[in-house]
């Protein structure tokens, strides 16, 4: 613990409190251990505010009701199967950096995507055929394929400050642990 020279937290008053959270806390017995403000919670933050844009918010949506009719249909799963081995993910609703997954995928995976759905919308009862002919109509729309590339752009940027901050904090628990 004598080699710190940093610490990072989000926000919280007990964790980056100057006077008595974990910051004031480490500081006063390692004054080199310098506070500053997570910057994968400072991305993280600023991620989840952009959901209010209505194009990302579209494009998630729009990944979300695919995984959603691919998944909970034993049949237009196996359709999906033939055209590709590779799994939809799902997004994950608290955390912006890990939905960088479900995006690529998505991305990957749009031409398979249009196949499976272009023969579930011949073959199917009408409501099936409805909701396949709809995800069709968004995944081909020039705004979801915009959106979608530059979400992957963007959060493919943000991935390393995570994996960063994940491997930091590691490092900083072993190092605990082997003091």
């Amino acid at each position: 613990m004598k080699l710190y020279t940093g610490q990072g937290y989000d926000g919280a008053p007990n964790m980056s409190g100057h006077l008595s959270g974990a910051q004031a806390f480490i500081s006063s017995r390692y004054p080199l251990a310098k506070y500053v403000y997570c910057i994968a919670h400072s991305l993280n933050l600023v991620l989840t505010d952009s959901r209010k844009i209505a194009e990302l918010k579209h494009c998630m949506m729009v990944i979300r009701e695919t995984v959603n009719f691919f998944h909970f249909s034993a049949k237009q799963k196996s359709i999906l199967k033939t055209y590709t081995a590779l799994n939809l993910k799902g997004l994950c609703e608290t955390r912006w950096v890990e939905r960088h997954d479900a995006i690529q995928i998505s991305k990957q995976l749009i031409v398979n995507i249009y196949k499976a759905l272009e023969e579930i919308e011949t073959d199917g009862d009408s409501v099936t055929m409805s909701k396949a002919r709809s995800l069709l109509n968004n995944i081909l729309s020039l705004d979801y394929i915009v959106t979608l590339i530059v979400m992957d752009f963007f959060l493919r940027s943000a991935t390393p400050a995570a994996s960063f901050k994940k491997k930091s904090t590691l490092q900083a628990l072993t190092s605990k642990n082997s003091s």
